[in-house]
């Protein structure tokens, strides 16, 4: 049982365009109110409290502005009516069509763009720039789509946005399964002025989820359930891009079906062999059907791992009430939340494992 209040504003009814602020100047004008258990209420931080925190390493919400029962929140999310998570695998000559279109060139070319910035912080105008930069991939990728697609930009306060590619369903269109990563990068000493080229965390996710949507657009896919690819803002700062479009989605009743989270998973060092599976904060069902497709469509193995409270977006949907799901790396970047998170450190062959899983679970779950 939830047994804090989560405070709800404008702040994250990204469906209203909100008015800007200056960057950093305006979005620390107050103190920030900061989360660090479940069970426990917020706590009140200013900036150099919550810098202290990410160079501490210490996963948080920032749950600034919130005004209404958490509770009534998640008691807002609906389950599909009728639908259930699979737990067997039924798309696999679909699944290995699009597996054959991954390209992982094309992935890492990409990659190689978004680290070319300084920054892609939130608070900063390198990180305002990999959001122009990420939309335009995006836009690229669809263009050939000769079903229903659209962008859709959702706007925050804090001035960088969030992304929505929303392929929609042919069948039952209000089902939506979500492909999710944060596109924001951070350097946990100097986060408004260090350098933080962050490939793998988490240029790696957003380059896995951006190529699967461009293999679904090369085989002129048409779901039966909606899917939607997220590329969330300001992960780094409390997931305050995810918190918003996970809360929306439940205050507007939205029927998500799954989200799948992929952040960081791109490192493997030799010594390690296997993949983590997060096992806190995520659903079991959804979880086990994330195994079954590793086993069938990855060379490596996987192992059960909890990643802590409000360790990644995820967390965002699982607190709303909604079924969430999380693979990763076994081992952090030796590069993480500093300059030397480069993509030379990046295994596009293990990458490519988690993409070919990912791609599975997204035909199990719409297909069903």
């Amino acid at each position: 049982m939830i047994l804090f209040k989560f405070l709800y504003i404008n702040l994250f009814l990204s469906a209203i365009t909100p008015a800007k602020v200056d960057l950093a100047s305006g979005f620390f004008k107050t103190n920030r109110l900061i989360q660090l258990k479940q069970e426990e209420p917020g706590i009140w931080m200013n900036k150099t409290q919550i810098l202290q925190l990410i160079k501490n390493r210490q996963h948080y919400l920032d749950i600034t502005g919130i005004d209404v029962d958490m509770k009534s929140i998640i008691d807002r999310a609906v389950a599909p009516s009728g639908y259930t998570v699979p737990n067997s695998l039924s798309q696999k000559n679909m699944t290995i069509e699009a597996c054959n279109n991954l390209d992982m060139k094309k992935a890492e070319s990409f990659l190689n763009q978004l680290t070319s910035l300084h920054s892609r912080f939130f608070l900063t105008e390198t990180g305002l720039q990999a959001s122009t930069m990420l939309k335009s991939h995006l836009a690229s990728i669809i263009k050939p789509y000769r079903g229903a697609a659209e962008i859709e930009q959702v706007d925050h306060i804090w001035g960088q946005p969030s992304f929505i590619v929303r392929l929609k369903g042919s069948k039952k269109p209000n089902h939506i399964a979500i492909m999710g990563a944060h596109y924001d990068s951070i350097n946990q000493d100097d986060p408004f002025n260090g350098r933080s080229p962050g490939a793998d965390d988490n240029g790696t996710g957003v380059i896995t989820i951006a190529e699967i949507l461009r293999s679904l657009v090369q085989m002129q896919y048409k779901p039966k359930r909606t899917i939607e690819f997220h590329f969330y803002a300001a992960e780094e700062w409390g997931l305050l891009g995810s918190l918003s479009i996970a809360f929306r989605y439940a205050l507007e009743n939205r029927q998500v079906i799954s989200m799948l989270n992929i952040d960081m998973n791109g490192y493997k060092p030799d010594k390690i062999d296997n993949i983590s599976i997060v096992s806190d904060y995520t659903n079991q069902d959804l979880t086990n059907l994330l195994k079954l497709c590793f086993k069938e469509y990855s060379k490596y193995s996987t192992v059960d791992d909890e990643c802590g409270y409000a360790c990644s977006d995820h967390a965002s949907w699982d607190l709303a009430g909604f079924p969430s799901a999380h693979p990763s790396e076994k081992e952090w970047a030796r590069g993480y939340h500093t300059d030397k998170d480069v993509v030379s450190d990046v295994d596009f062959d293990f990458l490519h494992q988690f993409a070919r899983a990912s791609v599975g679970l997204l035909f199990e779950v719409v297909e069903a």
